[in-house]
């Protein structure tokens, strides 16, 4: 069975199984903080899904092109479904491929790249007995390191790489975006509620950039405190 959602104002519906790996709000987030996509632009979604980000994209900005890259071959069969359910297949190449060996075909070509990797560790937290939950929370089939090198690898100089991930683990991806010459030039805090710690960061970088850091007015999720706190 699969679960229709139709998005006002883009006119997508997306399809996904039920009961399984799902979007979640943080790749709404996502979508939503990109900008300043110029046409003609190249962009690689890595860890694509079932194709939110890229059908959000493709409906926000004129004449791009999107590489859809998603390994798991059940997910990949509904990003080709909603690509063509919303006649988006001129702007968006679905790629059934592990991300981390495209950079052989793709080898400095991208002017962007967006992805909303796995949060998790693997030994880290319960692990979802769902396989496709599991890789979609969790570093199974890639970890935070590989997916910096592998973005590093398929960006031009001077693209960049915008990505949602947990605030918690801020310091991991700042020192890893470092190392692979990635500068974080903004930064999103997300916070849950106005009375709590952001738990979420999205951020930009630039391959090649120089220093120099943006830290946004805070996102939050819901406009008024956690009950817990009243």
């Amino acid at each position: 069975m699969l679960i229709g959602d139709q998005f006002k104002g883009l006119g997508l519906k997306i399809y996904q199984p039920e009961g399984s790996y799902r979007y979640n709000e943080d790749s709404l987030l996502l979508a939503g903080f990109l900008k300043n996509i110029k046409k003609g632009s190249l962009i690689a979604d890595l860890g694509a899904g079932s194709g939110l980000i890229s059908l959000i994209t493709a409906r926000r900005f004129e004449h791009v092109k999107i590489y859809a890259v998603e390994i798991q071959k059940e997910i990949f069969s509904y990003l080709v479904r909603n690509i063509e359910y919303n006649n988006l297949s001129e702007s968006i190449i679905p790629l059934n491929e592990d991300y981390r060996n495209i950079y052989k075909k793709y080898h400095q070509f991208f002017d962007l790249v967006i992805t909303n990797p796995p949060y998790r560790k693997p030994d880290e937290g319960r692990v979802s007995r769902d396989i496709k939950r599991a890789i979609s929370r969790h570093e199974t089939l890639g970890t935070l390191e590989e997916l910096l090198l592998a973005s590093c690898r398929i960006l031009k100089d001077k693209g960049r790489i915008c990505l949602s991930y947990l605030a918690e683990r801020a310091v991991d991806l700042f020192y890893f975006m470092r190392e692979f010459g990635l500068e974080p030039k903004r930064v999103l805090p997300v916070y849950p509620f106005s009375n709590k710690n952001a738990n979420l960061i999205i951020v930009e970088a630039i391959k090649k950039g120089g220093r120099g850091l943006t830290i946004l007015p805070p996102f939050f999720r819901r406009d008024t405190a956690s009950s817990e706190s009243r």
